[in-house]
């Protein structure tokens, strides 16, 4: 039999406010996209077609990018993504996904249709959020078009092909 330590805090999740909640959702989920933002970059430009055609592995295709752009090139793009996608759209995620299920449940928090809805209505909301910043963002990272940064990229895709390319 365990003996349960009295003086270890007990944690609940319905101990946490919804806003407590966002906020480590948010936080979380930010580092693990940064953490993630080189593979991602190098992920991206092994599907572009120059790095594409020649198949090249990963270990090439980092070889490639420190050489001809340096380290940094792996993190371009990494602050207007942070801002601009990554933080609002898991503050979205973790808002919805506990809002949904605690309006579903009905006196059923475990019920796992709730749990499947309630992340479907999660997934819709955070990439409604992420998307339109993640292409900009990829078009600045892999060099399509001249762009100034994420924002000039934005906005010029909205003027030049409308909001629809979003």
């Amino acid at each position: 039999m365990a003996v349960e330590d009295s003086t270890a805090p007990k944690f609940k999740e319905q101990d946490l406010q919804l806003w407590q909640l966002m906020i480590a959702g948010s936080v979380a989920g930010s580092f693990k996209n940064m953490t993630m933002f080189p593979v991602r970059t190098l992920d991206q430009r092994m599907l572009h077609r120059s790095y594409s055609q020649r198949h090249v592995g990963i270990r090439q295709a980092l070889r490639s990018v420190i050489q001809t752009e340096g380290p940094s090139a792996l993190y371009r793009g990494i602050w207007y993504m942070r801002h601009g996608a990554m933080g609002p759209a898991q503050f979205v995620h973790f808002s919805f996904y506990d809002v949904s299920k605690n309006f579903l449940s009905t006196g059923n928090p475990n019920n796992p249709v709730v749990h499947v809805i309630s992340w479907a209505f999660t997934v819709v909301w955070s990439y409604a959020v992420s998307t339109p910043v993640d292409m900009a963002k990829l078009r600045y990272q892999n060099g399509f078009g001249n762009y100034k940064g994420v924002w000039d990229c934005a906005k010029r895709v909205t003027h030049e092909e409308g909001i629809s390319k979003f």
